[in-house]
């Protein structure tokens, strides 16, 4: 099921060691729409991506990459 969101969206994520994560927000058709780079300690990691009100209502892909080792999460989401 695809997370809705309004204005700004919630990630929750463990992760078992420090690490530097990427945080990629893209439209339906892949096309890149911004990012945020964070540093992570081992154990349960919670952001958020804010300021997302003036994105038009639809589908979304979120693309989590853990730099260290290269493993990627991606998550529907849609805008209401």
């Amino acid at each position: 099921f695809p997370t809705l969101f309004k204005d700004k969206i919630h990630i929750q994520y463990l992760n078992n060691r420090n690490s530097k994560i990427s945080i990629e927000l893209y439209d339906i058709q892949h096309r890149f729409i911004s990012s945020k780079m964070v540093n992570t300690e081992s154990g349960l990691f919670e952001i958020s991506l804010d300021n997302l009100s003036s994105l038009s209502n639809g589908f979304y892909l979120i693309q989590l990459i853990d730099l260290k080792s290269g493993e990627r999460f991606i998550q529907k989401v849609i805008k209401e």
